[in-house]
């Protein structure tokens, strides 16, 4: 008895050891973005296998079966990870899980087959390595809130769409009604059912309801469209009521919401009712037939920003075109100025301008630049004199007698009104006909 003793502490010893020495340079780390999470809000989860050596074989893990909620894999990826100065070797892999009970869920433990060497050998070995379960707290929807109609996401989009014009309806058309969403962050399966409120004059027939989860390897989106038949059945004026639809963002931890607005219709009466029953019957036997239509679309390759890489590079594309036609505006616009720049720098009025500046401090100057602009103006005496009785004041007139003689005494005179002369150049502007002015030099614009 003692001998069978001894015999199995030394098998409990070696296998003890062989174990310890066997996950010695292996080990798995199971993390989560949040440990409370809202029911249909994302909880990140990251599987990583790490190994002081290599892996000679693939890593393969499924995906972690978790009792209320949904699991989605993303994607595994190579990684590396620096331990007390030692290296270590390693795949994660990605999930998301959508809890959809207000309990808490567990990560359960995982095992894990790979094969990798020992530190001192290179040949591989098959070893087993378990994860440790992990748990999330689920919170029940906020007060206030419909459970009907709650959704997480990170954005969501919405449009409606109508068989045929709804501005020429009678008695007896039929008419579908598609309304489309389209959200970020979630799976077609916490998207809610829209409800529809029954409209006085219509009977209303469920159609076919589409679902599809676009996703990539970091990013997942759903689109939900539904359908419903409206058989209009009296006449007169129906109003089909606005629909809200609402959502939570968990990042931003807050409620929105976005209104598809009501819509009134003009139903014209039909003198052949005959046909109301037999379309009644026949649309209830539709309506009964439908089945849903689950479909998912998976895009390979990244996303950035949250969004399909593919969405990213249109988006990007788009952009490109935008700057380039933005560019070419802002080319032709500096082109049109700089042209009228100089146009400016040759026409009378940047002379004038110069006499203006000029007045007062250097009255040489002022005086030259008067004769100047003079000379580049359609007139038939070119001297201040004249110009000034045709179209000055007597004021001005002798504001200038003074201005000259201080010019040629080389004295500063600052008696000279450059309102005026402004009123002056206005007036001899006025007294030109367009056709007159049109037939000038270039130097001549319309100021």
């Amino acid at each position: 008895m003692r001998k069978l003793f001894k015999i199995t502490l030394i098998v409990w010893t070696v296998l003890g050891f062989h174990q310890s020495y066997a996950q010695k340079h292996l080990f798995s780390e199971v993390s989560i973005n949040k440990r409370n999470a809202y029911i249909g809000e994302p909880v990140q989860v990251t599987i990583s296998v790490y190994t002081s050596t290599w892996f000679t074989k693939g890593v393969d893990l499924q995906t972690p079966k978790i009792d209320g909620a949904f699991s989605v894999y993303f994607r595994s990826l190579s990684s590396s990870k620096t331990i007390k100065g030692k290296n270590y070797a390693g795949v994660q892999f990605f999930y998301n899980i959508f809890p959809y009970e207000d309990v808490q869920i567990e990560i359960p433990s995982l095992e894990i087959t790979v094969e990798t060497p020992d530190e001192d050998d290179y040949k591989g070995k098959k070893r087993t390595i378990r994860t440790r379960p992990r748990f999330v707290n689920v919170k029940s929807i906020p007060d206030g809130f419909d459970e009907n109609t709650w959704l997480v996401s990170n954005n969501l989009t919405g449009y409606e769409r109508w068989s045929r014009r709804t501005d020429r309806v009678k008695v007896g058309d039929v008419i579908e009604r598609r309304i489309t969403r389209e959200a970020q962050g979630t799976i077609y399966e916490m998207l809610p059912q829209i409800s529809w409120d029954s409209v006085p004059g219509i009977s209303i027939y469920p159609g076919k309801t589409n679902f599809k989860n676009i996703k990539t390897s970091t990013a997942i989106s759903a689109k939900r469209t539904d359908r419903y038949s409206y058989l209009f059945e009296k006449e007169g004026t129906v109003t089909i009521p606005e629909k809200v639809v609402l959502w939570w963002n968990p990042r931003q931890q807050r409620l929105y919401k976005k209104t598809l607005k009501a819509r009134a219709i003009e139903v014209a009466p039909n003198p052949d009712l005959g046909m109301l029953s037999t379309l009644k019957d026949s649309l209830a036997t539709v309506a009964q037939a439908q089945v849903e239509t689950i479909t998912e679309e998976k895009e390979k390759g990244y996303s950035v920003f949250g969004m399909p890489l593919r969405k990213f590079i249109l988006l990007v594309i788009a952009g490109i075109i935008i700057l380039m036609v933005l560019l070419r505006i802002t080319v032709l616009t500096f082109r049109v100025f700089r042209k009228r720049r100089r146009e400016y720098l040759l026409s009378e009025q940047y002379i004038f301008n110069q006499f203006l500046n000029a007045l007062g401090k250097d009255n040489i100057r002022a005086l030259e630049l008067l004769y100047k602009w003079i000379d580049n103006i359609p007139v038939k005496d070119k001297t201040a004199s004249d110009f000034i009785q045709t179209y000055g004041s007597a004021e001005l007139q002798a504001m200038f007698e003074r201005f000259e003689k201080d010019a040629q005494r080389h004295r500063k005179s600052g008696i000279m009104n450059k309102d005026e002369w402004r009123n002056a150049r206005k007036n001899f502007i006025k007294g030109r006909k367009r056709a007159d002015i049109q037939s000038n030099s270039r130097n001549w614009i319309n100021p």
